[in-house]
């Protein structure tokens, strides 16, 4: 399945966004087993959203259908490359269980602090041990991870609401607004302002 870009950035989905990036990438595995039921329950909605596709010019509201579908695809996507239970994150290695928790930890605290030293002494950790570990079993530094949940939240802020820019970047623990905007920019390529203007608030 593919999709054009600019239609994720600009369509008006309802997902809880960080919830559903939390959640992928807490899951550390990249092969998935699925049941019969669930291959057909996906394959339907995949051809239900094919149908809406060819069929866009003749349906009213056709293109809020096609967010929707779209929008059942990706949760059911979620939901099959997340942990179900506790036996899911038992299975883990113990590296792998080190990232999770960490990066668990950085979905409820990435808005108060972007310390490593925070997230490494909750886990009893030294910030080489951590930093050496979650790099090997997510291919990222735990900065470059603690940097997209920020990242991700300031375009979830700028997509669906009217926060002032330097309220947001407040908001996000950043010194000023000329701040944020430098990191929204190097990871963006174009300023918050910008980018909100994408959208129609």
């Amino acid at each position: 399945m593919s999709y054009d870009r600019n239609f994720l950035e600009t369509s008006s989905f309802k997902l809880h966004r960080l919830k559903v990036y939390r959640d992928l990438k807490t899951q550390l595995q990249r092969n998935f087993h699925l049941t019969q039921s669930e291959i057909d329950i996906f394959w339907t909605n995949v051809e239900s959203l094919g149908y809406y596709l060819k069929n866009f010019n003749d349906v009213e509201y056709g293109q809020y259908i096609i967010e929707n579908y779209f929008n059942i695809i990706l949760y059911h996507l979620v939901s099959v490359a997340t942990p179900r239970n506790e036996e899911s994150i038992n299975q883990m290695t113990s590296q792998q269980k080190i990232t999770y928790k960490f990066v668990m930890l950085v979905s409820d605290h990435y808005l108060e602090t972007k310390s490593v030293q925070f997230y490494a002494d909750s886990l009893q950790l030294s910030i080489r041990h951590l930093s050496s570990v979650v790099k090997e079993t997510s291919g990222k530094t735990p900065n470059e991870i603690i940097n997209e949940f920020i990242f991700n939240e300031a375009k979830a802020q700028l997509s669906t609401t009217t926060i002032p820019i330097k309220q947001l970047a407040s908001k996000l623990n950043f010194s000023d607004q000329y701040a944020f905007a430098h990191f929204f920019k190097k990871h963006q390529s174009i300023s918050p302002t910008q980018y909100r203007g994408m959208f129609k608030l």
